[in-house]
């Protein structure tokens, strides 16, 4: 499991590197509040994400994992109770 975690961190901080330079895809499982799509891509063109793809772009670099594009708050719970 600790393997999986440095790889992720890893990526991150790939991807990160590029994000600031160029256009470039990921290629991985894609998780969106809708659908799940098992071996699809996301293009990011710059600090942007460019288009969401069910299919694998070419040159894609593979996350072995799972994408959830767009921002999302982790640490952020709500529940019914909260006053």
């Amino acid at each position: 499991m600790t393997g999986r975690w440095a790889l992720c961190v890893f990526m991150l901080c790939a991807a990160a590197r590029l994000a600031s330079a160029q256009m470039y895809a990921l290629r991985g499982t894609i998780v969106s509040p809708s659908d799940v799509v098992r071996d699809g891509s996301v293009a990011v063109n710059g600090p942007a994400i460019a288009q969401v793809m069910a299919t694998p772009a070419q040159n894609a670099i593979d996350v072995d994992g799972v994408i959830f594009p767009g921002l999302i708050e982790l640490l952020t719970s709500s529940s019914a109770d909260d006053s």
